[in-house]
């Protein structure tokens, strides 16, 4: 079977919500509602499955979403900690509660 390769179509605000991920990365914490979730479930061999629930979102593809969430990873953490990362998953509070995942 062939293999294609879709390009990536930046969003306009995809650099605004990596600079505010990563942020949250470098310095979590705080009591506002609107500063993303973020859950890192260690899994097998040291891999890391990452979601980050956020109402940022919106209407972003999941292509989009899991871009901004590596590349805020990888700006926060390092090239080493984010080659780890086996999965991740940007979702909206109401996507997250719908999984079971804890929205705050």
């Amino acid at each position: 079977m062939p293999v294609h390769r879709v390009p990536l179509k930046p969003a306009p605000q995809t650099e605004d919500l990596t600079r505010r991920l990563g942020e949250e990365w470098r310095n979590p914490g705080g009591d506002d509602p609107a500063r993303p979730n973020i859950i890192e479930e260690e899994i097998a061999g040291g891999r890391l499955r990452v979601y980050v629930i956020w109402d940022e979102w919106g209407k972003m593809s999941v292509q989009e979403r899991s871009r901004i969430i590596l590349d805020a990873l990888e700006a926060a953490k390092g090239k080493a900690e984010c080659a780890k990362v086996s999965m991740a998953w940007g979702l909206t509070k109401a996507e997250a509660e719908k999984l079971g995942l804890p929205a705050a």
